[in-house]
């Protein structure tokens, strides 16, 4: 059975979460997925100035593309252990996975054999049902 593949935005909690992200995925063994700061502080500024073009998007996902060839090259263990799985959500802070390293990189893996899934929504941490007096 190949991979399911999900995104979604930090904060998400699942037992097949992932965090991609170079801020705090680096920490655990989704760093070999995570963009490198080269990459990823002009792309935030880009972000943050609301200013990203589709040309700059594009001149991103090719950069991170290569990023993630040398990755598979340095870190195959990494890659063989997520592609082993049944299930993994990738965790990013973007707010827009259309145009977020996390949703490249479930197409990287889609290229690999996974399945893709789509992107989760957060549950509320408050959540209840109607009648049962929470």
């Amino acid at each position: 059975m190949p991979l399911v593949v999900l995104t979604a935005r930090v904060g998400y909690r699942d037992r097949d979460s992932f965090d991609v992200t170079a801020s705090t995925g680096g920490a655990g063994w989704g760093a070999p997925f995570a963009p490198s700061w080269h990459l990823l502080r002009p792309l935030l500024e880009l972000q943050r100035l609301e200013d990203l073009s589709v040309e700059d998007w594009s001149r991103c996902v090719d950069a991170y593309t290569r990023e993630m060839r040398a990755s598979y090259r340095a870190n195959r263990w990494a890659w063989d252990r997520i592609l082993a799985r049944r299930r993994a959500v990738l965790l990013c802070s973007c707010a827009t996975p259309v145009r977020c390293h996390r949703r490249v990189l479930a197409e990287i893996l889609v290229q690999l054999g996974a399945a893709y899934g789509g992107e989760l929504r957060p549950v509320p941490a408050q959540a209840s049902l109607p009648g049962l007096g929470r």
